[in-house]
């Protein structure tokens, strides 16, 4: 069979056994539905609008994230509910047809044309492309780019694992809406895992009141006042589900497990997939010095802050090296960057602080490595990779009105937030918390909102402005 009727033969085969395919995603093993990430509400607006006629101007919808962050099922649960005919949907993965077909995106959109018996420019009715792992296809951006500009009657939603490649393409950047599908909230957690859902508008509600916050006082009113519902959720929830999602909690595929060691297996396997095919396509390494990633990787988990050059004179990896290795890291989101606050100067001076974009993979470090640090530092810095998380989600990406630093003087606060609005200096921890920390961090302006979330009571203290907020609710926003 040549290779061209080998892909009409695959294009034809996806067409009719998609849905069967999908519905793997979309149901369990019961056959009943599986929650849905947050994200899908959204997601799903831009297909109804394309679909209706609404909005042709979002057509082109790009889902980034960490392996794991259930991408694939986002895509499939977004496919399964397009009520529309089979043929005028396409389900495929970029490493079934580059690995497998030996072929790339445009020989197989070529053979969906023919499928279809006419051009995309000849379209009168509205097809959707769903086109899952872009990043095995090198001229993904290019391939994409070409559909999209020959006709309005297109809609394409991909997956990859890197945001940044697809806003630094030129081809891609002006055109797609990205979506970062990060790690799960407590909620959606507790959604997936045990079908409880948050109360209505909670979140929402807790995620404004930072957003549009002029003083620690409107946190805390926002806080006090949604105490009933907060109180309701957690009637429905066991407190030690808390320790339970820092360690395991995050991703889906983790959750769904239910076995501790299990669950670490899977995302170990899951971790030598994205170093080796990820991060090794991202920063051009070589076998050798994809091999060492993993120490830097442990080294990260075992510190606070990193020395690039302590970890070079350590591990015996060349300094630029290690500066490639976390460039790519980060963009694969395996780690979030956070630079020290203070002038230019002193920024390059200091070193730079990594979180895990999730609390689970430094979790897996400790225990694959038995690590004998006391159980209560360890939870300490899996919630410091939380709240990096939920800071994440509240305020967004970064951008030139929005960064998230670290105090980087001695005793200085975890975060410091800054927006349109505020400017936020942020303390995490386990125990009961003075304010210390948020007193004694540098260059930030007198009249920031200091937050401390901790294991203690909703309280204010209006003369230093600052909020304390307990775990629990933090995690509910």
């Amino acid at each position: 069979m040549d290779k061209e009727q080998k892909i009409q033969d695959y294009v034809r085969d996806q067409l009719s056994r998609a849905d069967v395919r999908a519905r793997a995603y979309v149901v369990d093993e019961t056959g009943k539905t599986r929650p849905k990430r947050n994200a899908y509400v959204l997601l799903s607006k831009y297909l109804s609008d394309f679909r209706s006629g609404r909005s042709r101007q979002n057509r082109w919808l790009a889902i980034s994230g960490l392996r794991g962050t259930g991408k694939t099922t986002l895509i499939a649960q977004l496919y399964c509910e397009l009520r529309i005919p089979k043929q005028r949907k396409l389900f495929v993965s970029a490493d079934h047809i580059v690995q497998l077909l030996g072929s790339n995106i445009t020989e197989v959109v070529e053979a969906y044309e023919d499928q279809l018996g006419q051009s995309f420019e000849q379209l009168t009715e509205p097809v959707f492309l769903f086109v899952d792992e872009v990043q095995y296809d090198p001229k993904w951006a290019l391939a994409l780019k070409s559909i999209y500009d020959r006709s309005p009657m297109v809609f394409i939603a991909t997956t990859g694992s890197s945001a940044l490649e697809i806003n630094a393409n030129p081809d891609t950047a002006r055109r797609v809406i990205t979506e970062t599908l990060l790690p799960m909230s407590f909620t959606e957690y507790q959604k997936i895992s045990h079908n409880v859902f948050e109360e209505k508008q909670l979140g929402a509600g807790l995620r404004n009141a930072f957003l549009f916050a002029q003083n620690a006082e409107d946190i805390y009113n926002a806080f006090a006042t949604q105490s009933a519902k907060i109180n309701r959720y957690w009637t429905r929830v066991d407190r030690r589900e808390i320790s339970k999602y820092l360690e395991y909690g995050t991703l889906p595929f983790m959750a769904a497990t239910g076995n501790h060691a299990l669950a670490f297996d899977q995302l170990e396997r899951s971790i030598d997939r994205i170093l080796g095919s990820d991060v090794t396509k991202i920063g051009q390494f070589n076998a050798e010095t994809v091999a060492r990633i993993p120490q830097v990787l442990y080294s990260v988990a075992d510190s606070d802050i990193v020395s690039l050059n302590t970890l070079s004179k350590n591990l015996g990896i060349p300094r630029p090296t290690l500066t490639r290795i976390f460039a790519a890291l980060e963009q694969a989101e395996v780690l979030y960057k956070l630079e020290p606050q203070g002038s230019h100067m002193s920024q390059l001076r200091q070193s730079d602080k990594y979180l895990f974009t999730t609390p689970a993979i430094r979790a897996m470090y400790f225990t694959l490595t038995g690590s004998i640090r006391a159980s209560q530092q360890v939870i300490g810095h899996l919630l410091e990779d939380a709240v990096g998380l939920y800071l994440r989600r509240i305020f967004g990406e970064r951008s030139l009105t929005n960064s998230i630093t670290y105090g980087s003087t001695q005793g200085s606060a975890d975060f410091i937030v800054r927006n349109r609005q505020s400017v936020f200096v942020i303390e995490t921890g386990l125990g009961k918390k003075s304010l210390r920390q948020i007193e004694q961090t540098d260059h930030v302006p007198d009249n920031r909102i200091g937050i401390v979330i901790a294991n203690d009571e909703l309280s204010l203290n209006k003369e230093k402005n600052t909020v304390v907020i307990p775990i629990r609710e933090f995690l509910l926003t």
